[in-house]
């Protein structure tokens, strides 16, 4: 007899299309909202695309204060004053404007502002997710950025100011009220940070597919944001004004997230935390760098989602045994990273021999490597590394 699992992590509701951004102040009063607070980065805040919503917002006579303290890789303290700065406004309504950061930061920062205490008491690992019982202000999500998915997910990363160690704050009444996924959001993306954010994206996916937690609607979805991910990633990159790639890339992160939210991830997450915590690693460049020895390291024990892969990628399967396909895919993500521009060395990005064994030893705790399709042991995870070392 199966085990019995409940799947409730599903978004409210979704706006998606060319200049969806602007209806914002509907969005708003749709939730009721009369006062909204809006959080982003200092980067953002500065941006058109930031100043223009906020204006947009009060000029249909909604209250507006925006809190921009967030860094890369959000941080506790960083959540905790957003949620002091949420509970002097008094807001009825959360807009989260940017790329996972700042919305991982303002779920965090609803979460306490709602329920108190400080961001870590909500760590998953520490049974966090059961204080989480009464209701949270609706967060509207704008992800200006194609990676993350957590627009439309349940879970939020905040790091540890003390310990460097990223913590999973996880529980369905997470997922935003609304995600609005507006390509021309995107458009000012850079190559580099375009080429981090769809390698992310396309991390979700895979680990989303081959994840020891079946869900085949969770699998379905993989699959498509793999093939649409992988269409587009080169053209968003080299053409950052092609909007049928933007789009397709907004909507690609999207599906991932919608895949991985049940399914949860696995090693090359559990991995790459660790690259940014310890070597300050953009999550999606340590993501698109761990991910091809992993899909290596997991196909060994079963090559056939692998090979499923491989075809959702456009791979000519036809005719090769599921390990043959399997490694075909592999090549096909490694060449996909090279051509983004992505290094393919750790040593090349600045990472130490010394830092190894500190990532070794938090990866194998790192509660997102439970979900790997294959059990790790210290010395593989220290050969994965290494071996792209």
């Amino acid at each position: 007899m199966s085990q019995v699992r409940t799947f409730a992590a599903w978004p409210n509701r979704i706006v998606i299309g060319q200049g969806s951004a602007q209806q914002l102040p509907d969005e708003i009063r749709l939730l009721k909202g009369t006062k909204a607070f809006f959080i982003t980065d200092e980067f953002l805040r500065r941006t058109d695309l930031v100043a223009g919503l906020v204006q947009k917002v009060e000029e249909a006579g909604i209250a507006v204060q925006v809190f921009s303290e967030i860094s890369p890789n959000p941080l506790d303290v960083e959540v905790e004053k957003a949620a002091a700065a949420i509970n002097d406004f008094h807001p009825d309504v959360l807009v989260a404007v940017g790329g996972g950061s700042p919305i991982d930061a303002a779920k965090a920062a609803n979460v306490v502002a709602t329920h108190g205490g400080v961001a870590k008491d909500y760590w998953v690992l520490a049974g966090g997710s059961a204080k989480i019982t009464g209701p949270l202000l609706p967060l509207i999500a704008i992800p200006t950025t194609s990676g993350t998915g957590s627009e439309v997910s349940s879970g939020s990363l905040v790091t540890d100011s003390k310990l460097h160690i990223k913590m999973s704050i996880n529980v369905w009444r997470l997922v935003p009220a609304v995600s609005i996924i507006d390509p021309l959001m995107t458009v000012s993306m850079p190559p580099k940070l375009t080429a981090f954010t769809g390698m992310d994206a396309l991390t979700h996916a895979i680990e989303a597919y081959v994840s020891n937690v079946f869900f085949v609607p969770s699998r379905g979805l993989a699959l498509e944001a793999i093939r649409v991910i992988s269409r587009s990633l080169r053209k968003a990159v080299y053409d950052g004004n092609n909007l049928q790639a933007r789009e397709d890339m907004a909507v690609g992160s999207m599906t991932a997230g919608l895949g991985f939210v049940h399914t949860l991830l696995g090693l090359v997450h559990g991995m790459a935390h660790q690259l940014s915590t310890i070597c300050n690693f953009p999550h999606g460049l340590a993501n698109g760098m761990v991910l091809p020895v992993v899909m290596k390291y997991n196909m060994e024990i079963d090559p056939q989602p692998y090979a499923d892969i491989a075809a959702a990628m456009g791979v000519n399967v036809h005719g090769l045994t599921p390990r043959e396909a399997a490694l075909r895919g592999i090549e096909e993500v490694i060449g996909l990273s090279k051509d983004v521009g992505l290094p393919q060395r750790l040593s090349e990005a600045g990472v130490k021999e010394e830092d190894i064994q500190p990532m070794v030893e938090r990866a194998l705790k790192d509660s997102i490597t439970n979900f790997n399709p294959r059990r790790s042991t210290a010395e593989d995870v220290e050969r994965l590394y290494r071996s792209i070392f």
